[in-house]
């Protein structure tokens, strides 16, 4: 499976606020399987995958 890398403390300092972990666990997880199946991702959460390497967002509609 593909790793993610998550640190909350990095989250923290990026933005000046502390994540709920749980969001995050649930977030790292659905990046790991969009990146495990080469999927581009659509999300109405694209700061929480924002800067994850390798994952391409699909653009938000217009």
């Amino acid at each position: 499976m593909a790793k993610v890398l998550l640190d909350t403390d990095v989250f923290s300092y990026l933005t000046g606020k502390r994540p709920e972990v749980e969001a995050l666990q649930a977030d790292a997880w659905i990046a790991a399987i969009a990146l495990e199946h080469r999927t581009p991702l659509a999300t109405n959460n694209r700061k929480h995958f924002a800067g994850t390497p390798g994952l391409l967002l699909l653009p938000e509609p217009a």
